[in-house]
């Protein structure tokens, strides 16, 4: 009887007209109600979770809640919610799975907001969430669902290293690498990832059990996606405090992966800018110079600043990328030209020329200190300046392109 009360209560909050009333009507208390009084019972926990998601998925219906049961029904709800994922976490005839997920779901929507973050936590929700995802390893939907609740409990910093404790590092790459094609599953778990990074201790946890080598597989597997494309590369700038992590992100191809989602997404400035931000990182080691600039990225670098001139963020970290490859000859020679002819004193390059300066500006710091290189990068490049071009000014004054 309860059980199809609950059911009959999912059914009618599908329709949206239907949840207002039913909120004020107290249909949620005779949920909770319900899942309290029959806590052993498989069926009614399982229509009860479905019930509750349809009426607290949304944040207005959330607001009715409160003010028709008060702050304690969403504290009931999480804490029946998670009672029940507890007491159902392996069940033979595959409903716990169906538990979980809901369950699950129903966390995530409902931590987007800090209070219901804070009674979840208060009620170890984000351990009840690392175990269903590591009973449930090869199911999906849980792992989405699961990487998406801890990737929202995550944006609090005193929950990161709660996470981290309960080993919610290693579940989250895991499930990445399960399920290696499924969007889904990888943006949430990336986004876990960026907000777990946030503390230093943790990200250095994060690299050594491999989410880099992960989120750079799912940029490779997904370069197609932008909500992807963003999330990597804000991961990548995020793991790039430390000079190994930087040699071992070009011997694993990150940037390649980088230039391909460029190249993918070339009309997008949002993209660029963060792409020139990732290459500008990398090729500041000097071990990744040649590499990072032979394999194409100069010039891609330098078709984002062409074709994005009015954006000061592609342009400030392109500038940048370019100065990170141009600090040795070898670079220096390919970014520019294949020929040279006097070049300190008489061309003009496309970005920074052969002394570290941008075109257009000059310094007076005096005979007895070179400029510093805090200077050159308080600077702004030119708002118009055409990086697509070099020229030789021979020393009749003309003007011919370098060969």
């Amino acid at each position: 009887m309860q059980a199809n009360a609950c059911w009959a209560v999912a059914n009618l909050a599908v329709v949206a007209e239907n949840q207002g009333p039913m909120v004020e009507q107290y249909a949620h208390r005779i949920v909770l109600n319900s899942m309290r009084e029959h806590a052993n019972c498989v069926a009614v926990q399982h229509k009860g979770v479905w019930a509750l998601i349809n009426l607290m998925s949304s944040t207005k219906n959330q607001q009715l809640l409160k003010k028709y049961g008060g702050l304690l029904t969403l504290t009931d709800a999480i804490h029946f919610l998670l009672v029940a994922m507890r007491n159902n976490l392996v069940n033979p005839t595959g409903i716990s799975e169906d538990i979980q997920h809901c369950g699950m779901w129903l966390l995530a929507a409902l931590s987007t907001d800090a209070e219901n973050r804070q009674q979840i936590v208060r009620e170890s929700g984000h351990t009840a969430i690392i175990r269903a995802m590591r009973a449930h390893p090869d199911n999906q939907a849980i792992q989405q669902c699961g990487a998406w609740g801890l990737r929202n409990l995550c944006l609090d910093p005193e929950t990161v290293q709660l996470v981290e404790r309960a080993e919610g590092v290693g579940t989250i790459i895991s499930g990445m690498s399960r399920h290696r094609d499924a969007l889904d599953v990888q943006l949430h778990s990336v986004w876990g990832l960026i907000n777990l990074s946030d503390n230093h201790d943790v990200k250095l946890r994060v690299i050594k059990e491999g989410g880099l080598t992960a989120v750079i597989e799912a940029l490779q597997a997904h370069v197609t996606s932008l909500d992807m494309c963003r999330a990597c590369f804000i991961a990548l700038v995020n793991f790039s405090d430390k000079g190994p992590t930087l040699v071992r992100m070009v011997k694993e191809k990150a940037h390649l992966a980088v230039l391909d989602a460029m190249e993918c997404h070339a009309s997008r400035a949002e993209m660029q800018h963060y792409a020139c931000w990732c290459l500008s990182n990398m090729a500041d080691h000097p071990s990744n110079k040649v590499v990072v600039a032979t394999d194409g990225a100069q010039t891609l670098v330098q078709k984002a600043l062409k074709n994005f001139r009015d954006f000061p963020e592609v342009q400030s970290h392109g500038f940048a990328a370019l100065k990170a490859m141009t600090l040795n000859t070898e670079n220096l020679h390919m970014c520019a030209s294949s020929k040279r002819y006097s070049e300190i004193t008489h061309s003009v390059w496309s970005g920074l020329d052969f002394q570290g300066d941008r075109p257009g500006y000059s310094f007076s710091t005096g005979a007895t200190r070179a400029p510093l290189l805090s200077e050159y990068e308080a600077l702004e490049p030119p708002p118009a300046y055409d990086t697509g071009h070099a020229v030789y000014v021979d020393r009749a004054g003309g003007y011919q392109p370098v060969e």
